[in-house]
């Protein structure tokens, strides 16, 4: 396994601290872009046969990345039923 620096890996990284913050401000957008490509990641690992400890934990971290779906969609909910009071 090759821990190179190449423009995949570089693209990859900036594309996910653009999600990660647009998740910190609560962006719903960035959450499910998120969530799906989490889910996408553990697909094609599954496929590719890799460490299964490393799988476990992929989907232990995708399974908080639904939760951070929830909660973005919940927190504007409250949002809207507090700005119609």
């Amino acid at each position: 396994m090759e821990l190179g620096c190449n423009l995949y890996n570089m693209i990859g990284v900036i594309l996910f601290i653009g999600l990660f913050y647009g998740m910190y401000n609560k962006s719903r957008i960035c959450a499910i872009i998120l969530l799906i490509f989490s889910i996408i990641h553990n697909i094609y690992f599954f496929i590719t046969g890799i460490n299964p400890l490393r799988i476990i934990i992929d989907l232990i971290i995708t399974f908080f990345f639904a939760y951070c779906v929830h909660g973005t969609f919940v927190y504007h909910k409250i949002i809207i039923i507090k700005l119609n009071k």
